[in-house]
C-alpha cells in the first residue's frame, strides 16, 4: 500500500507540454529515478521502486510520442 501511494503521488497530476515533445515531468522522472536507483543496492525494495518509476516514465514518453504522431497530421486547422 505504501509503494502504491508513493507511486501514485509521483505519477499523477497535470502536465503541460508541446505536441510531439515528451512532457518535461516524464523526462525528469525518468532521469531522477534512474539516478536514485543506481545509488541503492541492486534488487532492494527501494531500487526496484525507482526502477519501476523509471520504466513508467519511459513508457509514458513512448506512448505520448506515438499518440502525438497520430494527432499531428500536417493539416492547417485554422
Amino acid at each position: 500500500m505504501i509503494s502504491g501511494g508513493l507511486f501514485a503521488s509521483a505519477t499523477s497530476g497535470v502536465r503541460n507540454g508541446r505536441p510531439g515533445q515528451p512532457f518535461p515531468e516524464d523526462i525528469e522522472q525518468r532521469n531522477r529515478s534512474a539516478e536514485l536507483a543506481r545509488t541503492l543496492s541492486p534488487g532492494s525494495v527501494e531500487a526496484n521502486f525507482y526502477l519501476s518509476l523509471e520504466k513508467t516514465a519511459i513508457e509514458q514518453i513512448q506512448w505520448f510520442g506515438e499518440r502525438d504522431e497520430q494527432l499531428i497530421d500536417g493539416r492547417d486547422w485554422e
